[in-house]
C-alpha cells in the first residue's frame, strides 16, 4: 500500500485530481461547483452508510468519521463548506475553498463495474480504507471489502483490483433508435458503447494509432494485442476494424472475411428492418462507416464493382452528409463498368455544386465518356489550373514539374482516391487517355501553365514586401486562361 506523503496532502485541488488520474474533473468542479459538490455530498453519505454497517456505529458518527478521513474535523465542518457552493457563482468562491476539498477527491470517483481502475485510484481507495480502519478499529481488509469496494460497485476489494474490460460479461455495444434523426420516414439510430467498451477503445487507440509509422516490431506487438483482445472479447467491433485494416495493409486475403464478419455483427444489433440514418456526427457510429468504407474498397480491389456500388449506395443512404467522400468514388466505379450515362447522372446528382478539383476532374471524365467534349475541355482546363500535379497523374510520370513546383496550389486533393479510383476509371473510358495527352501537349496549355506558375510563385505565401501580385489578380488570370483553354 502506497505511503507517498506527496499524494496524501496535495497542495491544490488540481494536484490532488491529477494524482489520481482524474485531472479533467477540475474544470467541472470550478465551472459547476454547486453540481459537483452535490455529487460529493451524495458520495460522502453513501460512504458513511457503508461504514456504519461494517463498524456498527450510528450514521451520524460514520459521517463524522468519513469527513475526518478526508481532512475535515466533522461532518458539520464538511457540510458547511459544501453549502457555500449553493447559489454561488464560481467567481465568488476562493481558491482556498476549492483546495479545501483536495483530500476528498477520491470520493468523486465512481468506477464502473467492468472497468479497471488506474493504479493511482486503487492506491487512493486503499489509503482511504487504511484511514477509516484506524479511525474505527475495523480491520483494513474489512473496510476495503465492504466500504471501498462498495464505493467502486464491487463485490469485494479483490474483485475491484482484478477488474479488466477484457473480462466484461455485459455487451460492449448496443444500438439505440433516435427519434430526432429522420431518414426515409424512419427514425435514425446509433451505436452506444458500454463503459468497458470505452475503456477498451482507449487502450486500442494507444496500441494502434499511428500503425503505418510503426516499426515491424511495434506492428507485431499492436497486432498481437488486437488479436488477443478479440479472443477475449469477440464482440469488440472497433478491434475488428483495426484487424481488418491491418490485414488489408499486409495484403492478406482474410481482410474481406474479417470485414464481413464485423459488419454482420454490427448490423445484428440493429432492429429488424431498420432503414433509418446512422450519421457520422455520432462518433460511436464512425467505426461502422469505416468498416463499410473498407468493405467497399476491398470489393473494388477484387473487381466486384456491383457489390462495391451497393455498399456505396448504402453508406450514402445511411449518412447523406457523406463525410468519407463516397459521392466521389461512385461515378468513377460506374465509369469502370462502362456505364457512362449512369456515371454522369451520379456525378450530377451527388457532385452538383462541388467545386473541389477532384469533383471537377470526375465530371470532366463523365462528360467525355458521353461525348460532350466541350464540357470535358472546360473541366480539364479548370482542373489542370487548380492542380498542376494533374499533368503528372494523367501522363503517368514521376519526373518533377519545372522550377521545383510541387503541383499543388492552396488545396491538396486526396491522392488515395486518385490512385485507387480515378486511375482505373481513366483507363476504362475509350480514348480518354489520348484526349488528355493531346490536350496537355498543346503549346497554349504549356504557356498557361508557365505563366500561372510564375504568378503563383510571386504571390503565394509571400510577405508584403516580397509579394508580386494579388489574390484578385490571380483569380482574373485563372479565369482568363480557363476560358481560352476550354475552346
Amino acid at each position: 500500500m502506497s505511503r507517498n506523503l506527496s499524494l496524501l496532502k496535495p497542495a491544490t485541488l488540481d494536484d490532488a485530481l491529477t494524482a489520481i488520474d482524474f485531472g479533467e474533473l477540475a474544470f467541472f468542479v470550478r465551472t459547476y461547483p454547486e453540481k459537483q459538490m452535490l455529487r460529493l455530498v451524495q458520495r460522502v453519505k453513501f460512504a458513511a452508510k457503508l461504514l456504519s454497517r461494517v463498524a456498527k456505529i450510528q450514521h451520524s458518527n460514520a459521517l463524522d468519521t468519513v469527513a475526518h478521513a478526508v481532512k475535515f474535523s466533522t461532518w458539520h465542518h464538511l457540510s458547511s463548506q459544501l453549502e457555500l457552493a449553493n447559489g454561488t457563482s464560481n467567481s465568488q468562491l476562493s481558491e482556498s475553498w476549492f483546495n479545501s476539498f483536495s483530500g476528498a477527491v477520491v470520493l468523486w470517483l465512481e468506477p464502473e463495474k467492468e472497468v479497471a481502475l488506474a493504479q493511482s485510484q486503487i492506491e487512493a481507495f486503499e489509503r482511504l480504507g487504511q484511514t477509516l480502519s484506524m479511525l474505527t478499529d475495523v480491520s483494513a481488509q474489512r473496510v476495503l471489502d465492504e466500504v471501498c469496494a462498495g464505493l467502486c460497485a464491487g463485490r469485494n476489494w479483490a474483485d475491484v483490483r482484478a477488474r479488466s474490460p477484457l473480462r466484461a460479461t455485459s455487451p460492449l455495444y448496443s444500438f439505440v433508435l433516435d427519434s430526432m434523426q429522420q431518414g426515409e420516414d424512419h427514425h435514425g439510430g446509433g451505436f452506444v458503447e458500454s463503459a468497458a467498451c470505452r475503456a477498451l477503445i482507449e487502450e486500442l487507440d494507444e496500441q494502434w494509432q499511428g500503425y503505418d509509422q510503426f516499426t515491424k516490431s511495434d506492428k507485431r506487438k499492436a497486432r498481437k494485442w488486437i488479436e488477443d483482445a478479440l479472443a477475449s472479447q469477440p464482440g469488440f467491433l472497433e478491434a475488428g476494424l483495426a484487424l481488418a485494416w491491418i490485414q488489408h495493409e499486409a495484403g492478406e486475403t482474410e481482410a474481406s472475411s474479417t470485414v464481413a464478419r464485423f459488419v454482420k455483427q454490427s448490423e445484428a444489433l440493429m432492429p429488424e428492418g431498420f432503414r433509418g440514418r446512422i450519421v457520422w456526427g455520432n462518433t460511436s457510429n464512425r467505426y461502422y462507416h469505416r468498416l463499410l468504407w473498407l468493405q467497399l474498397e476491398l470489393h473494388h480491389e477484387a473487381g466486384d464493382l456491383p457489390l462495391a456500388l451497393r455498399v456505396g449506395r448504402k453508406q450514402l443512404r445511411l449518412n447523406p452528409g457523406d463525410n468519407l467522400g463516397i459521392r466521389f468514388v461512385m461515378p468513377l466505379m460506374l465509369l469502370e463498368q462502362r456505364k457512362f450515362e449512369a456515371a454522369l447522372r451520379e456525378a450530377k446528382k451527388n457532385l452538383q455544386g462541388e467545386w473541389d478539383v477532384t469533383a471537377t476532374v470526375i465530371r470532366a471524365f463523365c462528360e467525355f465518356a458521353v461525348g460532350n467534349h466541350a464540357a470535358f475541355r472546360q473541366g480539364l482546363a479548370s482542373s489542370l489550373i487548380a492542380l498542376p500535379w494533374l499533368r503528372l497523374f494523367l501522363l503517368n510520370q514521376s519526373k518533377p514539374l519545372p522550377e521545383g513546383d510541387d503541383g499543388f496550389r492552396s488545396i491538396r486533393p486526396d491522392e488515395m482516391v486518385f490512385s485507387k479510383f480515378v486511375r482505373p476509371a481513366y483507363r476504362a473510358v475509350p480514348s480518354l487517355i489520348d484526349a488528355c495527352k493531346s490536350f496537355l501537349a498543346k503549346p497554349q496549355v504549356l504557356m498557361a501553365e508557365g505563366e500561372l506558375r510564375q504568378y503563383w510563385k510571386g504571390y503565394w505565401r509571400k510577405s508584403d514586401a516580397e509579394r508580386v501580385g494579388t489574390h484578385e489578380g490571380w483569380d482574373e488570370l485563372v479565369g482568363a486562361w480557363t476560358q481560352r483553354l476550354a475552346v
